[in-house]
C-alpha cells in the first residue's frame, strides 16, 4: 500500500519557514563580516606588535607599545561584538536590527565629526534601508 502524505505536515513545514532574507541585508552582513574580520586581524596584530615593542629596553617605546596593545584589545573586542551583531542581523533577529542601527548611527556621527561625506552617505543609506525593512525582523 502506498503511503499518503498528510496535509497537516506540509502546512507545518511551510509555516515554519523563516522569511526570506532580502538581498540588501545579505550585502550589509557580508560587508560587516569582512570589516569585522579585518578588525579582528588588525586588533591581534596591534596587540602583538604592542607587546613586542613593550619588551624593548628603549625609552618611551614601552609606553607606545602599551598604548598599541590597549588599542589592539579594544579593536579586537569591538570587531568581535560587530561580528556577533551581524550574525543576529543575518538571522533576521530584532536585536540585530536594533544594534546595527545603533552602531551605524555612531558611525554616522563619527563621519560628521571627521567630515567624511562618503561614509555619512553610506551610513545614511544603511539606516534608511534597515528602517524601511524593519517589519521583517522578528
Amino acid at each position: 500500500m502506498a503511503k499518503r502524505k498528510s496535509r497537516r505536515s506540509s502546512k507545518r513545514t511551510a509555516a515554519a519557514k523563516p522569511a526570506a532574507r532580502p538581498l540588501g541585508i545579505t550585502i550589509i552582513c557580508a560587508l560587516n563580516w569582512l570589516i569585522s574580520l579585518v578588525g579582528i586581524v588588525g586588533g591581534l596584530g596591534l596587540f602583538a606588535a604592542g607587546t613586542i615593542l613593550g619588551l624593548l629596553p628603549i625609552p618611551f617605546v614601552g609606553l607606545i607599545g602599551a598604548f598599541g596593545s590597549l588599542f589592539g584589545i579594544v579593536l579586537l573586542l569591538v570587531s568581535l561584538v560587530s561580528a556577533v551583531v551581524t550574525y543576529w542581523l543575518w538571522n533576521m533577529q530584532q536585536r540585530g536590527y536594533q544594534w546595527v542601527i545603533v552602531f551605524t548611527g555612531i558611525s554616522a556621527l563619527l563621519n560628521i565629526v571627521s567630515f567624511n561625506i562618503v561614509g555619512l552617505i553610506i551610513s545614511g543609506l544603511i539606516i534608511w534601508y534597515l528602517w524601511k525593512n524593519k517589519t521583517m525582523f522578528k
